[in-house]
């Protein structure tokens, strides 16, 4: 999936593609990038220059890479963005602050 977007935007295909193992191929907005890992689990490519989405894009084609492009892109999902995930990001946060206030 491309995420092509030149502004901030909440960019739920992206997660949504990695919750099936579809890597991602997003412009290098923050919210966008911290998303993927470059390289591993996607590629990111500059809004700015059409050559880097172009070499994202064959990158990411080689079948030699989109397999682990898959593989990664999932793993890194379950490891950052699924509901259990988030759960467990959220209890861990909050049990640090309790213990702070105590």
């Amino acid at each position: 999936v491309v995420a092509p977007f030149t502004e901030p935007h909440s960019a739920r295909m992206v997660l949504e593609a990695a919750s099936y193992g579809i890597p991602a191929i997003v412009s290098d907005l923050p919210n966008l990038v911290e998303m993927i890992e470059h390289g591993v689990s996607g590629y990111s490519y500059s809004v700015e220059d059409s050559q880097s989405l172009l070499d994202a894009l064959t990158e990411a084609s080689r079948p030699s890479n989109y397999a682990h492009l898959v593989i990664a892109s999932r793993k890194n999902y379950e490891s950052q963005f699924s509901i259990d995930s988030m759960r467990d990001n959220a209890l861990e946060a909050y049990s640090g602050r309790r213990k702070a206030h105590l």
